[in-house]
């Protein structure tokens, strides 16, 4: 109980964190004023009014601070997000749920239209960077704040249709004009924050203007000595904190002299013009509570006859040019207008940028629609843009803003050697990650965080994980893989060798890192028809993901293509699976705390640095994703590419019947004697590398370095701008490999005595590298499963890629790569699988009461088995294997 009291108090001031800033200046005055204009409200209808209000400033205010943490870190370092209160992504789920539910607030209360209005508002301020300028911007901060006001007002009213004062519906009317000239008093204390942004604000663009309007109008509208006095506060003090005093005192001015206003209104005044609140909400203009106040403080200037109300009716009339809708549509569409002028070929808030070629853009949304028909092809959109613009090009984006497309590794190496100090993974990616694999993974998390995330992976690569794990696992998948391809090639049936790839490095990875068999994986070939959840699903996540990149609307639009259900589906299979292994491994521990003193996971499980559930189940995901799929589509990929290269697929054949040791596992420390293994597997991560497209955001002012050799000089880097790359199509480029950069050729890692070279940075970009990601433990071990897989499979069998499927009278098409963060192939890979005469693995089971052999498939690895082995050069190898140990049959 008591902790369920601390966790509400926690949240409850959490949420009070968030709208803290703004109760003085925008959720004291609006109630001021919904009190003053309904002086007969309950306190009932006032306190659904507060609750209503306050529901939508939480929703402005977690919007804009979700999209905005690096401003809040410099401003106002004490909100949830920076001070790390509430993680990104959950402050992002709590801003689209504030959404749905202020809607149903707002239709419950009867206030339907202006909830509607201000739900619009947000998307265009906050997602739409419309506060980008100080024009829209202004607008959009006084439709906002009329919004906030008509809603209370109305509220306040609720249930008795009391007249409205045309006072009141003056103030309305001419608020909106008040607030484009003066709201930008609150952008003074917010200057440093507005230029860590790149907004342009009043007090960045004009800022002398900006204090003296300020002065001007301040005295004008509020007639009294105090208004001097803060007009010349803005005029003469400017430093932050005065600036943010002066603007309270400001708020704090008009309301009251609204207040005034309001209260001072004869009474047979406010019964005069029968302006029910039903007309108020369906006819009035929105508009700025504490600015509407002062405006109603000229409004004796106006009540000279009774027949005053009569005149402003006829100006309510829909059909009024007057017509506040109309008067609003009116400022919306000049505000576009100019910016569209302003911003005529970029996306809004971005730089110009000349002398670097590009797509000219188009007004406010820059090249956004020119992207559009490449949804789903983004490494072929960054094909088509490199060879249409050059190697260096720009264009802007919705999220992204002004991005800049590289493809020199030089400077690629530079991004990625700075990561984490100058270039980081913007917000949209972070987002993305947070919803799969996690933000807590060691690819999308920085600083604390990310060394945990390190930290946890280190027990995977150690030498006596190899020697404890891997091999053991190896030792396992290895000779079932050999009996299903025997199977299938005994039955005449075709394969498919990515799905088949996927399971064997799947398994590999569970055994070794979990002890864990996903069962997917089985001596016949009947096995691959039934579908391995655990990897489709997998699959769906990368693929949804990485659709999502380029579509800034992804949370809307999967909503109408049901990506968003499959999405949830997958992930939560996955995450499902992921919290059984733990609480499963839990238990065990318990039960059986000797049983896996060794395993990785128990490692996790007895470290108090990964108490955290969330945290724990975020490492075991990510990793059954990449510690699965880097091997899978370097296996899917390799075969495919030697499949058109037979003569490298006889040197492998030729290299591993030469060195197989006894048992047929090559060891860690052999690694050295397969160079052709090796030459071919890097040559295969080069066509395919294992992010094929990334791309960083600049965190400070940076320079590209010159590079005299292809003529280009350093290029300037602006604060916020997008570095995109593609390290598929760099390390295919001709300038940075040879005319022969897209074809496969393994021999180039090869010297002239056939020892293997091993590429380096820059022309060669793998693994996270160059730079502090740069993951050489994970490069060693996928490294070593590929060439002991691959040592353990090629000398029994021959391989041919089905060009034509008979059953469909179709010819087959070559593999693509996917949609997806990594260079997954798309679609099966269909393979004819043959037994090589002489070649035939056999598993001899020894009868442990009569002490003879029979032929019997792999069985159960704690038994024990015998593993007889003979390959085209007639030698014969045996062993026998125990779960500790492996011994030479001759011995034994």
């Amino acid at each position: 109980m008591v902790g369920s009291s601390r966790k509400l108090a926690y949240g409850i001031h959490t949420m009070y964190l968030f709208t803290k800033s703004d109760h003085p200046t925008i959720l004291f005055p609006i109630m001021l004023f919904a009190w003053c204009s309904s002086r007969n409200a309950s306190y009932t209808s006032l306190l659904n009014a507060g609750i209503w209000t306050y529901m939508h400033l939480l929703q402005f205010c977690i919007s804009s601070q979700v999209l905005s943490p690096e401003e809040d870190a410099v401003n106002k370092p004490w909100r949830p997000i920076p001070a790390r209160r509430i993680t990104l992504a959950r402050a992002s789920v709590l801003r689209w749920t504030l959404l749905i539910s202020c809607l149903l607030l707002s239709i419950c209360y009867g206030v339907a239209k202006p909830g509607a209005i201000f739900a619009v508002g947000i998307l265009l301020h906050n997602e739409l960077k419309l506060d980008a300028h100080w024009l829209s911007r202004n607008v959009l901060v006084a439709l906002a704040y009329a919004v906030l006001d008509a809603g209370a007002t109305c509220i306040a009213q609720l249930g008795r249709p009391e007249t409205v004062s045309s006072s009141t519906i003056r103030a309305h009317y001419l608020s909106i004009a008040i607030v484009l000239t003066t709201v930008h008093a609150q952008d003074f204390r917010d200057e440093v924050g507005d230029r860590i942004a790149q907004r342009l604000t009043i007090p960045i663009v004009m800022p002398e203007i900006g204090r003296y309007q300020i002065e001007s109008r301040v005295l004008s509208l509020a007639l009294v000595c105090l208004g001097i006095v803060v007009g010349m506060r803005f005029y003469s003090l400017r430093i932050a904190s005065s600036d943010h005093t002066s603007y309270v005192l400001y708020c704090t001015i008009e309301g009251a002299l609204g207040a005034l206003c309001n209260s001072s209104t004869p009474k047979s005044h406010r019964e005069g013009g029968k302006y029910v609140m039903s007309d108020v909400n369906s006819a009035l203009v929105p508009e700025f509570s504490t600015f509407s106040l002062i405006s109603a403080a000229t409004t004796g200037l106006f009540n000279q006859t009774g027949d005053n109300n009569r005149v402003w009716h006829s100006v309510l009339v829909p059909g009024n040019l007057c017509n506040p809708s109309l008067l609003a549509l009116g400022m919306i569409c000049l505000s576009v207008t100019l910016l569209a002028i302003v911003y005529k070929d970029r996306y809004i808030g971005t730089r110009p940028l000349h002398g670097i070629p590009g797509p000219r853009g188009y007004p406010i949304v820059g090249n956004f629609l020119q992207v559009i028909p490449w949804h789903g092809q983004s490494l072929e959109w960054l094909k088509y843009m490199s060879d249409t613009y050059g190697s260096l090009c720009t264009f802007t984006l919705p999220i992204y803003g002004r991005g800049i497309l590289v493809k020199h590794p030089e400077w690629i190496a530079h991004v990625r050697q700075h990561d984490m100090v100058r270039y980081a993974h913007g917000p949209n990616e972070i987002a993305l990650m947070s919803e799969f694999p996690g933000s807590r993974v060691p690819i999308a998390s920085v600083g604390t965080e990310w060394r945990l995330s390190r930290k946890a992976i280190h027990p995977i690569f150690t030498t006596k994980a190899f020697s404890d794990h891997v091999i053991h696992a190896i030792n396992q998948v290895i000779p079932i893989t050999r009996e299903l391809l025997r199977d299938a090639s005994m039955k005449g049936k075709a394969i498919d060798w990515n799905d088949l790839a996927g399971r064997m490095t799947l398994k590999i990875f569970t055994l070794s890192s979990m002890a864990l068999d996903t069962g997917s994986l089985q001596s016949t070939s009947e096995c691959l028809t039934v579908p391995d959840t655990v990897c489709e699903a997998i699959a769906e996540l990368n693929q949804i993901s990485s659709s999502r990149l380029f579509n800034p609307f992804w949370k809307i639009t999967e909503l109408f293509t049901g990506e968003r259900v499959r999405f949830n589906r997958a992930r939560a299979h996955v995450q499902n699976l992921v919290d059984d292994i733990i609480q499963t491994r839990k238990i065990q521990l318990t039960e059986h705390p000797d049983d896996f003193t060794h395993d990785w996971l128990s490692r996790l499980l007895k470290d108090a640095a990964f108490d955290d559930s969330t945290l724990l189940r975020d490492i075991l995901v990510v990793f059954m994703f990449a510690g699965s799929d880097n091997t899978r589509n370097a296996f899917a990929w390799s075969l495919y590419s030697l499949a058109n290269s037979p003569v490298w697929l006889t040197r492998m054949r030729e290299e591993a019947a030469k060195n197989q040791r006894d048992g047929g596992t090559v060891a860690y420390g052999d690694l050295r004697l397969f160079p052709v293994h090796q030459a071919v597997f890097f040559e295969t991560i080069r066509m395919w590398p294992g992010i094929p497209k990334n791309g960083r955001i600049a965190l400070c002012d940076d320079v590209l370095p010159a590079l005299p050799v292809q003529g280009l000089p350093a290029l300037e880097i602006k604060k916020n701008d997008f570095i995109f790359w593609s390290d598929y199509h760099t390390m295919r480029d001709e300038t940075v490999w040879g005319p022969d950069a897209d074809t496969f050729n393994p021999g180039r890692h090869l010297d002239a005595n056939g020892n293997f070279i091993r590429p380096t940075a820059p022309h060669f970009i793998g693994f996270g590298g160059p730079g502090p990601r740069l993951c050489s433990p994970a490069m060693q071990l996928v490294t070593y499963e590929f060439v002991a897989c691959w040592a353990g499979i090629v000398p029994y069998f021959d391989f041919e890629c089905l060009t034509y499927d008979s059953e469909t009278g179709r010819k087959v098409e070559a593999p693509r790569v996917a949609e997806a963060f990594t260079p997954a192939m798309a679609g099966p890979l269909m393979v004819k699988v043959k037994q090589r005469t002489g070649g035939q693995a056999k598993t001899i089971w020894p009868d442990p009461s009569t002490g003879t052999t029979q032929m019997c498939n792999p069985v159960d690895y704690h038994a024990g088995w015998y593993n007889l082995a003979e390959h085209d050069l007639g030698l014969k190898i045996g062993v026998v294997e125990f779960p500790t140990a492996t011994y030479d049959m001759a011995r034994v």
